[in-house]
């Protein structure tokens, strides 16, 4: 997975703008955890195109997240 999302994230340096590239390495940024730039990611593939459905499952994994961190955050504190 890491030597993947190497590749990825060199690939982003001359397609800044190709939605496969994008979606892979905000993949890539979810898995690490750094959800605010994998969002960015996302949401990049889908300005670069619109009906890329797999940004926008992306994107609504990271609001799922969100809602259970938040949710456990409440019950526990």
């Amino acid at each position: 997975e890491d030597a993947a999302c190497d590749s990825f994230a060199a690939l982003e340096d001359g397609n800044p703008a190709h939605p496969s590239v994008l979606f892979n390495v905000g993949l890539c940024r979810e898995r690490d955890g750094r959800l605010d730039e994998a969002e960015e990611f996302y949401e990049r593939a889908l300005v670069a195109d619109s009906g890329a459905d797999y940004a926008a499952s992306g994107l609504d994994r990271i609001a799922q997240h969100r809602r259970g961190l938040m949710q456990a955050d409440s019950r526990f504190h």
